[in-house]
């Protein structure tokens, strides 16, 4: 049955990460991850923000894999594939897939990635995102491996190598600052 979120934190807070963390080596992270109602329960703390339990609770949200079922298009049954897309990329997906012209009287971000249902690939490309204002970060962006987080003054404060580093632990700023340079400038050609 639902409902009882609020037991269920009290429980991890007051008992599970209390032993866990007495008798296991740990990081300074937390990730909750879960389906159905447990899906659920990390959305909701998600979304109360970080003025709340979340702010101690949760350090990292999980991102959920896009899982297609479209037997007459797919010819990589059962594939796992890195590619990045982005939910933009939905709209442009169905509209082509449908037969349907993009419309043309404003920008749109998305591109068609049916591509790699059929063993392709997608152009490289940066993709760029806001954050809820919970955050001190503001934006990121993202461009093959490298997922740069900018401030609310469009500063850097931490760059992520996600081909050695998916969790997102070692900010790699100071090691790579050509990287965060480009990352920069690409965001600075956005017309926000």
């Amino acid at each position: 049955s639902s409902g009882g979120a609020d037991r269920f934190l009290d429980f991890f807070e007051s008992e599970l990460f209390p032993y866990v963390e007495k008798n296991y080596r740990t990081l300074p992270m937390r990730i909750f991850s879960g389906h159905s109602f447990g899906g659920l329960f990390a959305l909701v703390r998600m979304l109360v923000g970080a003025d709340s339990a979340v702010g101690q609770f949760l350090s990292k949200f999980v991102a959920t894999p896009l899982i297609v079922h479209w037997p007459k298009r797919l010819t990589r049954r059962g594939a796992i594939v890195d590619e990045v897309g982005h939910v933009v990329d939905v709209m442009a997906t169905v509209l082509d897939a449908a037969g349907i012209r993009m419309p043309d009287d404003r920008p749109i971000d998305g591109i068609d990635v049916r591509t790699v249902l059929s063993g392709g690939t997608l152009p490289p490309r940066t993709v760029f995102w806001a954050l809820d204002s919970v955050s001190d970060f503001e934006f990121v962006i993202r461009r093959g491996d490298w997922k740069l987080f900018l401030d609310r003054e469009d500063q850097p404060q931490a760059l992520y190598d996600l081909a050695t580093d998916p969790l997102e632990f070692f900010d790699r700023r100071a090691s790579e600052p050509g990287i965060v340079r480009d990352l920069l400038a690409r965001f600075e050609q956005m017309d926000l």
